[in-house]
């Protein structure tokens, strides 16, 4: 992957990159382990307040898992999702579900 040239490996991580980047909203400048430390804080200062805190998995906002699911991934969209499972308070919105 670190070898010039092109891959479609490259490709791929830089896609895959780009969609983190943007379920999580960091922007594109941002030094991703730094962006993950501030929100694991976050989180952990939330938990200790007594706050409800998403744990992996699929949001509790989700009333019918099956309706996201299928047998072989997920088929909701990816940002919708990880917003969810980030929102320190609970969900403002409900995630749009379903194939994209």
């Amino acid at each position: 992957m670190e070898l010039p040239g092109s891959h479609p490996l490259k490709g791929a991580q830089k896609k895959l990159d780009e969609a983190v980047r943007a379920a999580y909203g960091m922007s594109a400048t941002a030094d991703a382990l730094t962006f993950l430390l501030k929100l694991n804080e976050e989180v952990a200062e939330a938990e200790a307040k007594g706050m409800p805190v998403q744990a992996p998995g699929i949001p509790a906002c989700v009333k019918d898992p099956t309706k996201i699911t299928t047998t072989t991934a997920f088929a909701c969209d990816l940002a919708v999702t990880c917003r969810a499972l980030l929102h320190l308070g609970g969900p403002t919105d409900t995630p749009t579900v379903g194939p994209t």
